[in-house]
């Protein structure tokens, strides 16, 4: 259960935090929620409640996501915020059981109303009800990305976890994405704060990092991305999309620069991606395919915008720190420890190739021992987010 929502279940006899049954890759979580609904006449809105600390700001996170797994198909559900004034009911059905379904739940409509209750209705308005339900992941998240994606002058316009892939030196040595001053101000970018990316000397052609997003790219109906650039040499700067749950789709545009030692924006042309795709990872490479120089190579992006519009100028950002994780022992056989996580809500385990393995929440613990008994032998990466889901802590281990 997310770590930003306190529960207040109404029949919390009926709810308890148990081992997921059910892990597969759609949800690795260890923990999740299992609600066992009533049945019978008189439980036709029998359902779990949930306290926010404060009402909802919905002006960006107005998304609602959950996983849940049913035992049936053509489960009714419905969604209500309340607690002032009229409240708000959204109904969606879960069409296929056994398997766990996503919801997404728009609320974008209701900005500005402050209800600070959440409840969810399973098998809302049938008397026959019944049967064990799990849920995890229930968060509030923005909607899809469009416009100005990426800019690093506001919490809405900043895509700050970056991870670098394939980058030689730095990499072994934890060196870590950075948000900087913008190093040359003038012409078409004369923003605040810019991404920084630096090739290693030694780095592979295909060097470059990833960022998983807060939510799928959203084209509407456009589908291009622009980008601007400054580089000190003539090379191409990549962008690539791919975790497309729908269709298991990517796609990679490289595009050269013109200019150096100046800003310019390049244009790419994401036409061939399918309608229906759902794009949550976001991955950028400086000169993709050009062998490294034997000296680390300094580079800046800014303004990624997807499809139209355009981004602001006004500074508010200012990026969070990944502090180093300790775990032991590593190498590991089957349990690993984790400290010096302290504010750290989710732990979040990827294997070389950026797979999520594993998530869990630590329920505000300040050490936790994970069981990795299964994962095949390799090199995995750990990272600890925030309630907000910002990642604050990092960390490398070898499972023999």
């Amino acid at each position: 259960m997310p770590a930003q929502l306190h529960a207040n279940f109404y029949g919390a006899s009926d709810v308890k935090v148990v081992n997921n049954p059910h892990l597969a890759p759609e949800n690795g979580s260890l923990k999740v929620c299992e609600y066992t609904d009533p049945a019978g006449a008189g439980t036709e809105f029998a359902g779990i409640g949930f306290e926010f600390p404060a009402p909802p700001d919905l002006s960006l996170y107005n998304q609602l996501q959950l996983q849940v797994w049913a035992p049936f198909d053509n489960v009714p559900f419905m969604f209500k915020l309340e607690g002032s004034g009229q409240g708000i009911e959204i109904f969606d059905t879960l069409t296929t059981g056994n398997k766990w379904h996503k919801f997404s739940i728009d609320f974008s409509q209701y900005v500005g109303t402050q209800h600070p209750k959440l409840i969810i209705f399973f098998n809302v308005l049938s008397p026959t009800g019944g049967g064990t339900y799990f849920m995890d992941n229930i968060r509030w998240s923005r909607a899809g990305y469009n416009g100005c994606a990426n800019d690093y002058e506001s919490p809405a316009t900043t895509i700050s976890n970056f991870k670098y892939f394939a980058n030689g030196a730095l990499e072994a040595a934890n060196y870590q994405f950075e948000v900087v001053s913008n190093p040359n101000p003038s012409g078409i970018n004369t923003s605040a704060n810019v991404g920084k990316f630096v090739k290693a000397g030694n780095a592979q052609s295909f060097a470059g990092m990833y960022a998983d997003l807060e939510a799928p790219i959203d084209w509407k109906g456009v589908k291009t991305a622009r980008a601007k650039v400054h580089m000190d040499h003539i090379g191409n700067f990549t962008i690539k999309l791919e975790g497309d749950a729908v269709n298991g789709a990517s796609a990679e545009v490289p595009v050269p620069n013109t200019a150096i030692n100046a800003w310019e924006e390049l244009t790419f042309n994401f036409s061939a991606v399918p309608d229906n795709s759902e794009f949550k990872r976001l991955t950028v490479f400086f000169d993709l395919g050009i062998d490294a120089t034997g000296q680390d190579v300094t580079s800046f992006f800014d303004e990624i915008v997807i499809g139209t519009g355009s981004c602001s100028i006004v500074s508010v950002f200012q990026p969070l720190p990944l502090e180093a994780m300790k775990v032991s022992p590593n190498p590991v056989t089957d349990r690993l420890r984790v400290d010096n996580f302290q504010n750290v809500a989710r732990i979040e385990i990827s294997d070389m190739l950026g797979r999520r393995v594993a998530a869990l929440n630590t329920s505000g613990d300040l050490r936790t021992e994970i069981d990795v008994t299964r994962f095949p032998a390799g090199m995995y990466s750990l990272t600890g987010f925030n309630s907000q889901g910002q990642p604050i802590g990092y960390a490398k281990f070898v499972k023999q």
